[in-house]
């Protein structure tokens, strides 16, 4: 794991957080202060009439370029308000930056001692409040965003230097009516002076709005330069990385679903320093995603909350838990929604007394008579059996809205069929119509569950015999206790339903990448124990639709795109 340096340390040397200090308390009041200071600038720098008591105080009359500057600047502490409430070093920087500024403007510029007082009492704070932000980039990244910087500023003064010699000498009589001068451009492209005079030559007032578009791209470089969280330097996990998970999962896998921590191969993999504790997880945009939870014994995972954490706030993610630990990431500061619930079924309970209900010897004794047959296609498969599962599958995909899913999910691949037990049903003719593989298993785990589970089109009905005869077969085999029957979005254990969901939220949200309907009631046959699934994130409510958005990407297998970014 890659050890933070703090760059500004020769500036200010960092000492240790005072241990009795809330630190969520010192950012929300940190973010409270820069959008009281944002709105106080926006409003000073508004002309609302010379009536308007805060306009004498602040700013001069006259003085428009000024009160433009008081506008953007106050736009820009609400925009760091946020990301200062979340921890982030760099937007703490800028603030420190910003608020200095206007210190000095208040002070030497345009002197007033109510904002000058003001921003000195928060440029204080700022500055003994500077080791609560921890949510940092690399050294080597935060370098590459201020080269950025520095090419933004410098594609800028290209840009506007090329406008301004070809405004001059192809339009010199509109260029001296203008009255444009370096000046004046350099005011026009910071964004400092945005009107055009009225009385300017046509071309003269393109040429300004030609400066202006110049400053707009100029400062949305800037932000995304500074902002834009670092990635990864390299592809997925390599097989060694892999080959270190699978020990891991061997001596401490916990859940039926381990497998998918190692494959599909989308994976990189994250390790504490002494190699005791893993994580599964995937860098997309500005975020992290994380499989359930780290592998390894209880005091390391417990460790590995907050190691992995920082490992991110140092390269600028916020860290998502995909069907994560309430408990755990509620206790590590995590916000945390339910999302949906897993089925788990107890075998003996259904092969005892579920299986013998009606509506199971029904479904059982109408596929029975329609002569289909459960069994299990051995490794290797045959040339017949793999291109008869292979036509399962294209069919399946023509279907309505089905997509192949990746990550935290599983997709076609007859490779990694070799690693799992097939389970298929087979018409009188000894064809496939259905098949279902089942998940590898870690650490002597007695739970069981299944991948992917798809039939031919007009053989809905097999999947439920499908299902019944592997959780009857597997309650025969003697060694699995439980079955998985997977994740179902907004499935809730009664007593929580409405209370720990909160529903306008989670239904767009999940929707964007699964499909719920009926799966609740389809599983609910089964009669199984529902688990209430969660998502966590290091973040705020805000975060939610972003999450969703690229969850979504996360989620989709694309095969064009395989082990790629």
């Amino acid at each position: 794991m890659s050890k933070n340096i703090n760059s500004w340390s020769g500036f200010f040397p960092a000492k240790k957080r005072h241990k009795d200090v809330d630190i969520g308390l010192v950012r929300r009041g940190m973010a409270l202060v820069l959008g009281l200071v944002g709105i106080l600038s926006i409003v000073s720098g508004a002309h609302f009439g010379r009536n308007f008591q805060m306009h004498s105080v602040l700013i001069a009359p006259g003085t428009a370029w000024l009160a433009q500057h008081a506008v953007l600047v106050g736009f820009a502490f609400l925009y760091l308000a946020r990301k200062v409430y979340q921890g982030e070093t760099t937007a703490y920087r800028i603030s420190l930056i910003l608020v200095a500024m206007q210190v000095v403007k208040y002070s030497v510029v345009l002197p007033r001692i109510l904002p000058f007082s003001i921003y000195t009492f928060v440029l204080v704070i700022l500055i003994f409040s500077r080791d609560y932000f921890d949510r940092k980039t690399s050294p080597k990244s935060f370098l590459y965003r201020l080269r950025t910087t520095a090419a933004a500023i410098v594609a800028a003064i290209l840009i506007i230097s090329l406008f301004g010699i070809v405004f001059r000498y192809h339009e010199p009589e509109d260029w001296h009516r203008s009255a444009y001068s370096a000046g004046r451009i350099v005011m026009r492209v910071t964004l400092l002076e945005v009107s055009d005079h009225s009385k300017e030559p046509l071309k003269a007032r393109l040429f300004g709005q030609a400066l202006t578009t110049a400053g707009i791209a100029m400062y949305a470089w800037i932000v995304a330069g500074l902002f834009l969280p670092s990635i990864h330097s390299k592809r997925f996990a390599d097989s060694d990385e892999r080959a270190e998970m699978q020990k891991l999962l061997d001596a401490y896998g916990t859940t039926s679903e381990d497998s998918f921590k190692l494959w599909p191969e989308d994976k990189h993999y994250w390790f504490s320093s002494n190699g005791s504790a893993g994580i599964a997880y995937k860098q997309y945009k500005g975020f992290a995603f994380a499989l359930e939870a780290p592998v390894g014994n209880p005091q390391a995972r417990a460790e590995a909350y907050k190691d992995f954490r920082n490992y991110c706030r140092q390269h600028g993610w916020k860290l998502v838990w995909l069907f994560a630990d309430e408990k755990a990431n509620a206790e590590n500061g995590f916000k945390t929604l339910t999302i949906g619930a897993n089925a788990v079924v107890s075998l003996d309970k259904f092969a005892t007394e579920t299986a013998r209900n009606k509506w199971w010897r029904w479904v059982r004794n109408k596929n029975a008579k329609l002569g289909l047959l459960y069994g299990v296609a051995e490794v290797p498969f045959s040339e017949k059996d793999l291109r008869e599962i292979r036509a399962i599958n294209e069919a399946w995909l023509k279907g309505d809205d089905h997509v192949e899913r990746t990550f935290g999910l599983g997709y076609y691949d007859e490779a990694f069929f070799k690693r799992c037990k097939m389970h298929v049903l087979r018409d009188e003719n000894g064809v496939i119509v259905a098949f279902a593989n089942q998940l590898p298993n870690y650490n002597n785990n007695t739970q069981a569950t299944i991948d992917l589970m798809r039939a031919l089109p007009g053989n809905d009905g097999a999947i439920s015999y499908l299902l019944s005869e592997v959780l009857i077969n597997l309650h025969q085999a003697g060694y699995y206790k439980t079955f998985d029957l997977g994740f179902v979005p907004l499935a809730q254990t009664e007593e929580k339903l409405a209370k720990k969901t909160a529903l306008g939220l989670s239904t767009a949200f999940v929707e964007t990448f699964f499909s719920a309907r009926g799966l609740r009631q389809f599983k609910n046959k089964f009669e199984p124990t529902w688990h209430d699934n969660f998502l966590a994130w290091d973040g705020d409510w805000l975060d939610v639709p972003a999450i969703a958005q690229a969850l979504d990407k996360v989620l989709t297998y694309d095969p064009a795109q395989d082990n790629h970014f």
